[in-house]
Order: C-alpha cells, then sequence, then structure tokens
C-alpha cells in the first residue's frame, strides 16, 4: 500500500478532479476523468536525483519520486514515469517500490482524457495482475474504488474499500487502513450521504490520532466539514 495514501492529497489539489462535467464529489457524473481549473508548475522530466549507474533499486525510488510529483502537479509524464519506476523495480527486486508504482499509476487514470468506463477497465486488468498478492490488490483496490465512485459505481466502489480495509485489517497495517476508511468517506459524500460519510470519516479520524498521525488527518477534517456541512450544519470540532 502506498505510504503517503492517495486520500493524503493536500486539500486544495482535491477539487481539482472531476469526471465529466460536474465536480468530483456529484454522484451522476459519467464523463470523461478531467483535471479542471489550475495551470501545472514547471517539472523536471526526470528523476531528482542522480542514482549510480546500474542502481536499478536506486531508480525505481527516483522514477517513482518523479512520477508522484507530476501527478500531483497534473504535468504530464506521470504516468510514463511510473511504467519506468515499476519495470526498475522488478528488475531490482524491490517489491515495495513496484507495488507503490502500481497504485499511482492506477491512480493516474483520473487524468486521462478518457472515458470513466474505459479508465475502470484499466484499473480492473491491472487488480487481475496483481491477483495473489495481498498487498498488490489492496494497492490496486485503493484507487480503483475512488474510480468506481466517479463513474457513478457506488456498490463496486464500497465492495473494492471494504476488500481493501480487509485485506489491510489482516495485515496489521493500521495507519494504511486508515487511509483505506478515509477514502471510503469520500464515497459516501460523492454518493451524496453525507451522514454515512461523517460516521466513516470519524472513525478514520479517530484511528489516525490514536497513532499521532496528522497529515491526513487534517483531510479528514476538511471532508467532515463537508459533511457537516451537506447535513445543514456547520462543522463540527474534531478533539
Amino acid at each position: 500500500m502506498t505510504r503517503d495514501a492517495l486520500g493524503a492529497e493536500p486539500a486544495g489539489q482535491q477539487a481539482g478532479r472531476a469526471a465529466g462535467q460536474g465536480a468530483p464529489d456529484q454522484p451522476g457524473d459519467h464523463g470523461r476523468i478531467v483535471r479542471i481549473g489550475h495551470q501545472p508548475p514547471a517539472v523536471r522530466p526526470g528523476p531528482d536525483r542522480n542514482p549510480a549507474e546500474g542502481d536499478l533499486e536506486g531508480l525505481a525510488e527516483a522514477w517513482l519520486s518523479a512520477g508522484r510529483l507530476r501527478f500531483w502537479a497534473g504535468a504530464p509524464g506521470s504516468s510514463e514515469a511510473l511504467e519506468r519506476a515499476a519495470a526498475c523495480a522488478r528488475q531490482s527486486g524491490n517489491h515495495h517500490a513496484e507495488q507503490e508504482s502500481r497504485t499511482w499509476l492506477a491512480a493516474t487514470l483520473w487524468d486521462l482524457p478518457i472515458p470513466v468506463d474505459v479508465a475502470v477497465g484499466r484499473a480492473e486488468r491491472m487488480l487481475e495482475a496483481a491477483a495473489g498478492d495481498p498487498w498488490d490488490e489492496a494497492a490496486i483496490l485503493h484507487p480503483l474504488a475512488l474510480t468506481y465512485g466517479y463513474a457513478g459505481r457506488f456498490a463496486d466502489a464500497r465492495a473494492a474499500s471494504r476488500r481493501a480495509q480487509s485485506i489491510l485489517t489482516a495485515a496489521g497495517a493500521k495507519l494504511d487502513r486508515a487511509r483505506c476508511v478515509q477514502l471510503a468517506g469520500r464515497i459516501e459524500l460523492m454518493a451524496g450521504d453525507p451522514a454515512a460519510a461523517e460516521q466513516t470519516l470519524r472513525e478514520g479520524y479517530e484511528a489516525l490520532r490514536a497513532m499521532g498521525e496528522r497529515g491526513d488527518r487534517s483531510n479528514i477534517v476538511t471532508l467532515l466539514a463537508e459533511a457537516a456541512y451537506a447535513q445543514g450544519r456547520l462543522a463540527r470540532r474534531c478533539g
């Protein structure tokens, strides 16, 4: 599971993702996945670090960093960088980097100018390729759940999220499970059920607070405020 989880996206950039013509949390959007509303900053075409020649493990980590940076910046080339990261990781035996590259590759589908059902199909094929490795499956299920949400397939989104949470619970991965719960809350917001979203998000918030984690917790607070507003209330203090 990615250590920076997709739920940890900076709050200001979350609003830049949408499916079709509506906002990202509108349940009826079935059009193209696009990024709207900002010009991406300049991003270097390759890794920010320069590993020694033949250091495939170092190259994998460097290309992974470059791909993630380009993804958050909305710059082109993120999927190509992540493909290189996965290839280098596979050759070097760096399973963690290969797994994380797959997670972010699935997430890049959100930004491609393709119909959302095509994005879903690609993510599902990535999940099939990961079959047999629970960690890899969880890594793909995390972004796939949100992709289902963008497609308005909320039953599938919830099922994918529950499956990922089950894998992570069995593995004792408390932080990654809490991040997955955060994503489940976002899906409920997209589905138009802010009460369910609030209940789910509070579970994630309390789990993160117990671990002393603050980065993802700050994003959950933003989502909790959105859930409270949707229910006609001001955001409550989260403690």
